[in-house]
């Protein structure tokens, strides 16, 4: 691609004239309101990312300043003892946005981390929370991070033994920038591999809670831990919400054909006041990611993806149904004591036991219809028989002047 310099010849001039000396922010703005197409625009922009400064370099203390730079002088180091250059090649790898994003160590300090087990942890210590993201052999996957309130921890676990370039990047939690800057730079040598922390590919880093999910209105986390680990193939998470929010959880788990309503299904969501309780039934042994999603209730929109767990269960006995299907109608702090399986054995009496709130009339509708009563302990409860039917629902009544019924559950029947 040929250009005509001559095209700039006019702006070139215009620039000469420029008196702005605030800030190459403010001399590039100046030269857009000049700029009449889009290659000047861009030619204009340049002067932007040439000018570009790290203030890093100006001014730095000496002992922070070796950790980037290794002069053919050593007087020129400013230190005392000055440092070798092995010393030099073993330490870490340090960027400049380590120190201007207010980091203040790492451990371990070295340039190669050697695995043990098949594991290498990375911690950092920072003056303020910051969000953090990592690179192994240029992917996010075989790692394990989880943000603390002053820095974050990082297992890694290689799945190649040999040699692996490790980066971790980081931005601030203000939004104040939208991308995140490598703080630095590791290699990390296995020399076994440990199978069995093998993550699922919709695992999302970080994992687990921490100050990032309080602050989106998720307090008092029950698991406290990145993985929760589960031998029955059961678990349950509480949180408090801290915000008027809607929230949405998803089980993910790799080599699955179900649908995402299915994958939904495996988890059941309770509401009690601003408690929330997600109650999980795995379908098998394994590893899974439950991914949690909210949106504002005013909000029409779609739902945000915050944050994720990774589920274990080593049990290869394990196999959980799914949870019965709601409908539309099934209202924030209903809740299902029993039956909890969607899948209901043939030929049995079933006992019911919801709880509802705000509803004149509850039956379940099968092969004949059984009524649902309610307790003096405020549960609406039954018996229902499940012969001659391959699905039975449970049906309301809101407003005891309308004959109008609500579907708010549905149930299948296993025929086979």
């Amino acid at each position: 691609m040929t250009l005509d310099l001559q095209q700039f010849e006019k702006l070139d001039a215009y620039a000469s004239k420029v008196s702005v000396k605030n800030s190459i922010e403010e001399l590039v703005k100046a030269l857009l309101r000049e700029a009449q197409t889009d290659l000047e625009k861009g030619y204009a922009g340049l002067f932007q990312q040439m000018c570009r400064y790290d203030e890093f370099y100006f001014l730095t203390h000496p002992a922070l300043f070796i950790n980037d730079h290794f002069p053919d002088n050593s007087n020129w180091q400013l230190l005392k003892p000055a440092l070798t250059l092995k010393e030099f090649e073993s330490n870490m790898s340090y960027k400049t946005h380590f120190y201007k994003l207010g980091m203040l160590a790492a451990h371990p300090g070295t340039s190669i981390i050697q695995t043990v087990n098949g594991k290498a942890t990375i911690s950092i210590e920072s003056r303020a929370p910051l969000l953090f993201t990592f690179s192994l052999q240029g992917t996010a996957e075989h790692g394990l991070m989880t943000l603390k309130k002053n820095g974050m921890r990082l297992e890694i676990y290689p799945q190649k033994t040999g040699n692996h370039k490790l980066q971790v990047f980081a931005k601030p939690c203000n939004g104040s920038e939208d991308h995140y800057n490598c703080v630095l730079e590791c290699i990390i040598e296995c020399s076994s591999v440990d199978k069995s922390m093998r993550f699922p590919k919709d695992l999302y880093q970080p994992v687990g809670p921490s100050w990032f999910t309080e602050r989106k209105g998720f307090l008092r986390p029950s698991q406290p831990d990145p993985i929760i680990h589960t031998n029955d193939g059961r678990c349950s998470i509480t949180f408090t919400l801290g915000k008027d929010i809607s929230v949405l959880p998803s089980l993910h788990w790799d080599n699955t054909s179900l649908t995402e309503d299915m994958r939904r299904r495996h988890i059941m969501q309770i509401h009690r006041g601003n408690q929330i309780e997600f109650k999980i039934h795995l379908p098998h042994a394994g590893k899974f990611v439950l991914q949690i999603y909210t949106k504002k209730k005013s909000d029409p929109g779609n739902y945000n993806y915050i944050f994720n767990y990774l589920i274990s269960c080593p049990n290869t006995e394990v196999k959980w149904p799914v949870f019965p299907q709601n409908y539309s109608n099934w209202a924030e702090g209903y809740e299902i004591l029993e039956p909890l399986a969607g899948l209901l054995p043939a030929n049995r009496n079933v006992q019911f036991k919801l709880k509802m709130h705000g509803i004149a009339k509850a039956f379940v509708e099968a092969e004949n219809t059984s009524p649902l009563t309610l307790s003096k302990d405020g549960y609406w409860e039954g018996t229902c028989n499940t012969s001659g039917c391959t699905e039975l629902c449970v049906m309301v009544q809101e407003n005891a002047n309308h004959n109008f019924y609500s579907n708010i559950l549905k149930y299948k029947v296993d025929t086979q």
